[in-house]
């Protein structure tokens, strides 16, 4: 049967939140959870390639909960500013990514998600993909929890907890949950609550039955009873909650261009690169300023130069710009000469010890270590961009990838090393 996964998109952005280092767009704005959101999300749709899916989010503000319940999650620490800003964005995340996603005012992710399985369980293999244990009540046989890698059916919710999740809402009811501030029976731990539970089967029957109930726990549940009744009305899930979503609507979409766009407006430069593949047409017409040369002598004569190395496990290759003219030396098979007998170090050589020379790199420490080795005087000026953008901004890293993107708002291609197709002599527009 065809399968449908219910992504508990809060959850989610939670865990990226507090699994990755804060990250910044280009603007200066956090994005480290709608990085890592994406990222799982992507991880998801490839490796378990579900026919359906939608990602469900608890909307702001209050709902019935807090009508009967006034205290319900008021216990809970005030979200991190930069967390909250990125949980009012998350949607733009599945927006651009081409997955459906549904809130609505009243309603919690949670009863979203209850309402969903209950509306399509019977024509799919329903999956909640959550860490959530509050959703064990869901799970049936058309219906587990996704907790990677685990899967959660019927037989692995009694494993844990001793319950079946038919009656899992009556063990909360007897726990309580700290972390939503549901009172629960004072007194009556998780082992208690199952021992109850697998005897009476209710929390109705276990008062109807309170005198037969040992000692020791009946005061307890006497003196809570009503805490214990209104934690179960709490911690049921609603499966009539509105859902918009048709079948056709759950299809996943995901276009790299609209990745690429979504990266674009995040600053998430890897998901760029890896789905905005650049316009080689575009790129050659860059190129197209520079006359390509093989004769390295050159740039001797020129004030001011750009050089950027290639490096694998080894150099590969040694790219060069100045004066309209562009060279490049793959040094990945043969030794370092641009033709003419000459050889690169002599003519590197020359360029770095004229003190008139400006020398421009995204990576200065690769250049002075290359002079080193090779017993290079340097004298001409040396101007990283690198470090300049890391001046400007410490945050991102500052890469020769990123910089062109958010100051020139130029997409550099990743060329495999050792051999730059646009960069072959006889390629490059004349």
């Amino acid at each position: 049967m065809k399968k449908l996964f219910i992504i508990d998109g809060n959850n989610y952005m939670h865990r990226a939140f507090h699994a990755l280092p804060p990250l910044l767009s280009p603007d200066g704005k956090p994005v480290g959870a709608l990085y890592g959101f994406a990222r799982m999300m992507l991880r998801i749709m490839k490796k378990h390639k579900p026919d359906r899916v939608a990602v469900v989010f608890d909307s702001p503000g209050k709902n019935f909960r807090h009508s009967e319940y006034p205290a319900y999650k008021a216990t809970r620490p005030e979200a991190d500013e930069s967390l909250v800003f990125q949980l009012k964005n998350m949607r733009s995340v599945t927006d651009g990514l081409g997955i459906a996603s549904i809130a609505a005012p009243g309603y919690e992710a949670d009863d979203l998600t209850a309402s969903m399985a209950e509306k399509f369980k019977d024509d799919y293999d329903v999956f909640i993909v959550s860490a959530d244990k509050d959703l064990c009540q869901l799970v049936d046989e058309r219906v587990r929890i996704f907790n990677e890698p685990k899967v959660i059916g019927p037989g692995e919710v009694m494993e844990k907890y001793g319950v079946t999740p038919g009656r899992f809402r009556d063990w909360q009811a007897l726990v309580g949950d700290k972390s939503d501030n549901i009172p629960g029976a004072a007194g009556i731990g998780p082992v208690g609550a199952t021992a109850l539970i697998a005897e009476y089967g209710s929390i109705e029957n276990i008062y109807e039955k309170i005198d037969s109930v040992k000692e020791s726990l009946r005061k307890k549940l006497i003196d809570s009873k009503e805490a214990v009744f209104l934690s179960k009305k709490l911690v049921t899930l609603l499966k009539d909650a509105p859902v918009p979503l048709d079948d056709e609507a759950m299809k996943p979409d995901i276009k790299p261009s609209d990745v690429a766009a979504l990266a674009e407006k995040w600053g998430f430069s890897s998901l760029r690169n890896e789905y905005g593949a650049p316009d080689e047409n575009v790129l050659k017409e860059e190129l197209a300023r520079f006359a390509y040369t093989d004769d390295l002598s050159f740039f001797k004569s020129c004030g001011e130069i750009a050089i950027h190395f290639i490096d694998g496990k080894k150099l590969n290759g040694i790219a060069l710009a100045g004066g309209g003219k562009a060279a490049f030396a793959d040094t990945s098979q043969t030794e370092l000469d641009f033709g003419g007998g000459d050889p690169c170090k002599k003519v590197l050589a020359e360029i770095f010890a004229n003190p008139a020379v400006k020398i421009i790199s995204d990576d200065s420490k690769r250049v002075y270590s290359y002079c080193l080795q090779e017993r290079i005087d340097v004298k001409s000026g040396i101007e990283d961009i690198s470090l300049m953008g890391y001046v400007i901004d410490s945050q991102p890293r500052q890469d020769i990838a990123r910089l062109s993107s958010k100051y020139l708002g130029r997409e550099i291609p990743r060329l495999a090393l050792g051999e730059p197709p646009l960069l072959q002599k006889g390629e490059i527009p004349r």
